[in-house]
């Protein structure tokens, strides 16, 4: 099995290589995606050591032509196309081609190179599933995943309902009154389905008073901390139960949180492999010639919202975007949300380098084109019920792309390079801004 998959991951490499979209390397490149999903990271290891050893920038040269190539919207194609079958005649050849025609394979390419740099969420995952931990945004995650309330049964159902409403209601900004029968209840419910009570647990329930009233202010550095030294502890006491001996620990809750500063220093394998490619795709450090993905990544981007900004201005005068403009609305924004979730996981980490890159590239350009592109559009596409289904992946995108800038943020100081480049982007689109917010702040009234 490891055998096939080092020569699946070599062949996947070598099949890129070509730089030409075609059935082949849509096939590779699913085949990538299927070995990488889930940060497969032997699968990654072995692509970044094959790319190594070879020092062949070909691999590179060929992903940035494969963006190069990719089609964005063409308004004027897609008003002859309109033109021609209103006449009742189809036009031939490239210019009879549907707009963004190549928008799966586009897809496939920027998921392909986001699994890539996939394994530091799932490295932090694995470190903290092998201490007992789960915390921080893999829960806030879980938290909104419909699919996992559905997968469980009647016991399981109510520990999990438990551990939210504690999560709500007592770690997270507010302390309800009643904050200790609903930490009482986790317990039983956790019981029920069987689970040993940890020291954590213990520490939980025997010294409840000793939490702040504002846990929402405790980061996920925090809370880091908090299980490194209670797991020092349960190494220390090897299971033995005093309450007394975690006195001293119960201090340290009491500590100023506002100018508190902590890092999770990550020492695993996974973290150190999935920075590795990741700078990797924006440098290739040995080669005689050097690509920055990084960079052609976000030029597509920018090739793409400026596509989708001339199809905004064609239907700005018009009541409704008829079906043909929905259909290709919809298309660009699925590879929009495609191209900045690759991004996210370019940055993530975080990856400051990458960041660095990005914040002297031409992505707030982008960033400032979209958020016209969201002012503009939400209103116009909520006053129609034809028009809603289109409105939903425009907020999708949204969601997205703020993702995204929330990662650009991720180990940066507030008042930093990257976090001032933010503010000024979004002063200059402080119309747009405004207009954004007042839309999310009606939707909720």
């Amino acid at each position: 099995m490891k055998r096939l998959m080092k020569e699946s991951s070599n062949i996947n490499i070598e099949h890129v290589l070509a730089g030409v979209q075609g059935p082949m390397v849509v096939d590779t490149l699913k085949c990538g995606i299927s070995l990488l999903l889930g940060g497969n990271i032997d699968v990654q290891r072995r692509m970044l050591k094959h790319l190594k050893e070879k020092k062949d920038a070909g691999f590179f040269t060929s992903v940035a032509a494969l963006m190069n190539s990719c089609s964005v919207l063409d308004l004027d194609a897609f008003e002859r196309n309109q033109k021609a079958e209103g006449l009742g005649m189809g036009l031939d050849g490239s210019a009879g081609k549907k707009n963004m025609h190549d928008a799966e394979f586009t897809c496939f390419l920027f998921r392909f190179l986001q699994l890539l740099c996939e394994g530091h969420n799932l490295g932090t995952s694995l470190r903290r599933l092998k201490k007992d931990i789960f915390v921080g945004p893999q829960i806030r995650e879980l938290q909104q995943d419909g699919n996992f309330q559905n997968s469980l049964n009647e016991v399981e159902a109510a520990a999990w309902n438990s551990f939210r409403n504690v999560c709500k209601n007592f770690l997270g900004s507010v302390k309800v009154e009643n904050y200790r029968d609903i930490v009482n209840d986790l317990l039983l419910s956790y019981k029920a389905l069987g689970c040993n009570m940890s020291l954590k647990i213990h520490f939980l329930h025997s010294h409840l008073y000793f939490f702040p009233d504002n846990l929402g202010a405790v980061s996920d550095e925090h809370g880091e901390r908090f299980h490194q030294e209670i797991s020092s502890m349960e190494k220390r006491y090897q299971g033995k139960w005093s309450p007394a001996m975690l006195a001293d620990d119960c201090w340290a809750l009491k500590r100023d949180l506002p100018q508190a500063k902590y890092r999770i220093k990550s020492t695993t394998n996974i973290l150190k492999l999935a920075a590795e490619f990741q700078n990797y795709l924006r440098t290739q450090a040995g080669n005689t010639t050097t690509v920055n993905v990084v960079i052609s990544t976000v030029d597509y981007l920018l090739r793409l919202q400026e596509s989708i900004m001339d199809f905004y201005w064609s239907y700005s005068s018009k009541p409704l975007i008829d079906p043909p403009g929905k259909e290709n609305f919809c298309r660009a924004i699925k590879v929009a949300r495609q191209v900045f979730n690759t991004l996210t996981e370019f940055i993530q980490g975080p990856c400051s380098l990458n960041q660095q890159a990005l914040a002297h590239s031409r992505l707030w350009d982008a960033v400032g084109g979209f958020l016209f592109l969201f002012a503009h559009m939400q209103d116009k596409l909520s006053k129609n019920a034809s028009q809603l289904d289109l409105l939903r992946d425009l907020l999708e995108l949204q969601k997205d792309m703020v993702i995204m800038m929330l990662s650009m943020l991720e180990g940066n100081v507030v008042n930093g390079t990257i976090g001032k480049q933010m503010v000024d982007t979004l002063v200059e689109s402080a119309a747009n801004v405004e207009i954004v917010y007042a839309y999310v702040k009606s939707c909720k009234m």
